[in-house]
């Protein structure tokens, strides 16, 4: 036994810090406004496919979600969830680079972040040097 009836059990460890929890609550709010602000502006469409979305299924981070990113306006686009969860965070890398989706893309990112679309090219070639069948099957 852990002591017996004079053991008492330490509070768990929160998922969250309470800055992140306000974060993430303020974000919340802001990401439903985000979007409406698409559809306001026509700007409504998704970032990976290039085609419009109805409603409301998320926010893609182009820097992640991490520290001030998660809240920075700046990095936020407008993405159909099954683009976003499964074509584009669920693929391998090298499966992602033979879909036309992924060529397009590559060019709004180009457009938005010469760094971020260097990171995405970075990763192709390191792709290419793993496995090179997937650039010779590319050239025919």
């Amino acid at each position: 036994m852990l002591g017996g009836d004079t053991h008492k059990r330490k509070a768990p460890i929160k998922k969250r810090t309470p800055k992140r929890a306000k974060d993430e609550r303020y974000y919340a709010e802001q990401a439903r406004e985000f979007f409406d602000d698409a559809v306001k502006n026509g700007t409504n469409f998704c970032f990976f496919c290039g085609e419009m979305v109805g409603n409301f299924q998320g926010l893609h981070h182009l820097k992640g979600r991490t520290n001030d990113y998660l809240t920075d306006r700046k990095w936020w686009v407008v993405v159909h969830n099954e683009c976003h969860v499964v074509k584009y965070h669920h693929t391998s890398y090298e499966q992602r680079i033979k879909e036309l989706w992924w060529k397009c893309f590559l060019v709004r990112l180009k457009s938005i972040s010469e760094e971020l679309w260097r990171k995405e090219a970075r990763k192709e070639e390191k792709s290419h040097k793993l496995h090179p069948r997937i650039s010779e099957e590319d050239d025919d």
